[in-house]
């Protein structure tokens, strides 16, 4: 059987499957429904002596979305979105893609650009699934944007949507 504990991990463990049976080479597969928090799985044996597995985390990212409105004037934009399953209230950031100087270290050696915070809204109830955002915004530095929701401390992991590129408006700048 396999076993889940829900985040934050600190509820007993509890079947969520039927018993499956082994395969000649001892193999066995469990499928799990679309999860929506993360958790702690364990598989346990049935029988007058269970064996327990050790613990497996899945960290589940929601899926967020990401869509631009285009207005008249040059530079000013509608960022909007969807973020999937559900999370009213969560903190939503936009994003540039700045260059980033490599590092010395093996983490940052390799990292040729990095997410630098402009914009922040926050995301309001649409569904029972999805949750929204919106935001009117004047683009100043033209490149690649995201919009990231950070979930620190929750549920479900942050997770970023796909990367779209926005030009900025002329600047007008006064004679005297």
């Amino acid at each position: 059987e396999l076993q889940e504990t829900p985040y934050p991990y600190l509820g007993e463990f509890e079947t969520v499957s039927s018993p499956v049976t082994t395969n000649s080479s001892g193999g066995f597969s469990f499928r799990v429904p679309s999860l929506t928090t993360s958790a702690d799985f364990r598989v346990v044996t049935t029988g007058p002596k269970p064996q327990f597995s050790g613990t497996i985390k899945q960290a589940v990212t929601p899926v967020v979305l990401l869509k631009v409105h285009h207005s008249s004037v040059a530079g000013i934009v509608r960022l909007y979105g969807t973020i999937s399953p559900s999370i009213t209230g969560a903190h939503v950031l936009i994003q540039l893609s700045k260059p980033a100087r490599a590092g010395n270290t093996e983490k940052t050696s390799e990292r040729t650009s990095r997410y630098v915070t402009q914009f922040s809204t926050v995301a309001l109830k649409g569904t029972r699934s999805v949750s929204r955002f919106s935001v009117i915004l004047k683009i100043v530095h033209s490149g690649r944007y995201r919009a990231y929701v950070d979930l620190r401390g929750k549920p479900l992991q942050s997770g970023g949507s796909n990367a779209v590129s926005l030009h900025a408006g002329k600047s007008r700048r006064s004679h005297s």
